[in-house]
């Protein structure tokens, strides 16, 4: 992918600082995460070329497994914070079974020039210029129909603009008939709370993010003391159980190097008790192995175990042993 370096970026009243790694509008910073911000440099850097899915993925999270759900998510977010509208965005557009394209005009500053637009020199006068003919042509290839050229372009502009706002008005009538349906839903809910008793439509259903996204069964997973990183064990596109680590605002995974073991339970003191060459069947057993956060070699304590936690103060496990075909709990 072709990558042109440039300090900033300017369009309409948005400015994207490369070197800051920071989005402004009108002099106001607008808050992305790293990540988000990374999908509008690429997007920025190439306007006017359609992006696909697996070029983007590529350029934002290298040598990284990401599922698409990922960028789609930052696309979404990019859109809100550049006025919203959804797919009717008038900067990011979606190219129909392809990827995204960057449609509006934009001005590179070279490295060293603070000029934001204003009184550019000829050389931001011509890219505009580009810029607009391929925003104009964007209808057509999202319709995956034959590229045009700008005179049939410049005829298809009317018949375009009229199914817009046909589109528009749909669109809007739709919004009335879904905030009806929401106002009665939630008539609906009010009532069937005071006939079940106050206590149940007070309560707020819990919320949920999803944390890992291949294939497979994750067999077990805990918070770190610090209540900021999980590990968690999984079997993945039909490989043995791992160990991997991750955190709640991130949608990367990280392997800690220990194969064909599963974790069983974090002490406060920050300790892993894991169960090493697992035999997982109606009753799992294998060998506890006691197991530093900070990495280290797993050290074994004692075989035939299904099970183990650690005692309130972290000193102490508690162990569900197999001898002689008996289980019993040391």
């Amino acid at each position: 992918m072709e990558e042109r370096k440039h300090s900033a970026y300017v369009f309409d009243s948005y400015r994207v600082d490369a070197e800051e790694r920071q989005l402004l509008r009108g002099g106001e910073h607008v808050h992305l995460t790293p990540k988000e911000f990374e999908t509008l440099l690429v997007l920025v850097r190439n306007c006017g070329r359609v992006l696909t899915k697996d070029a983007l993925l590529k350029e934002i999270w290298p040598d990284t497994f990401v599922e698409e759900a990922n960028l789609a998510n930052n696309i979404s977010v990019l859109r809100e914070a550049l006025g919203g509208g959804g797919k009717d965005n008038p900067y990011i557009r979606t190219v129909a079974r392809r990827g995204y394209r960057f449609v509006a005009p934009v001005s590179e500053l070279p490295a060293g020039d603070d000029a934001v637009g204003g009184n550019g020199a000829g050389a931001a006068e011509t890219l505009i210029e580009k810029h607009t003919l391929t925003s104009v042509v964007i209808e057509q290839e999202e319709q995956e129909a034959e590229p045009v050229g700008a005179e049939t372009a410049r005829l298809l502009l009317p018949a375009a603009k009229t199914r817009r706002a046909r589109l528009l008005e749909v669109l809007r009538k739709r919004r009335v008939l879904v905030a009806l349906a929401a106002v009665a839903a939630l008539l609906i809910g009010v009532g069937g709370g005071l006939l079940w008793g106050r206590r149940l439509w007070l309560k707020s259903p819990p919320g949920f993010q999803q944390l890992t996204f291949r294939r497979g069964l994750v067999a077990s997973a805990r918070f770190t003391p610090d209540a900021q990183t999980i590990i968690y064990s999984a079997l993945w596109e039909g490989r043995p159980s791992a160990l991997f680590t991750t955190r709640p605002e991130s949608p990367e995974s990280r392997a800690l190097g220990l194969d064909d073991a599963l974790l069983l339970s974090i002490s406060r003191q920050g300790e892993m008790a894991v169960l090493l060459k697992a035999q997982v069947s109606f009753s799992t057993s294998g060998t506890l192995a006691r197991m530093p956060l900070e990495g280290g070699a797993p050290r074994e304590v004692l075989q035939n175990v299904s099970d183990a936690d650690w005692s309130p103060d972290g000193r102490e496990l508690a162990v569900v042993h197999w001898v002689e075909g008996v289980c019993r709990l040391e």
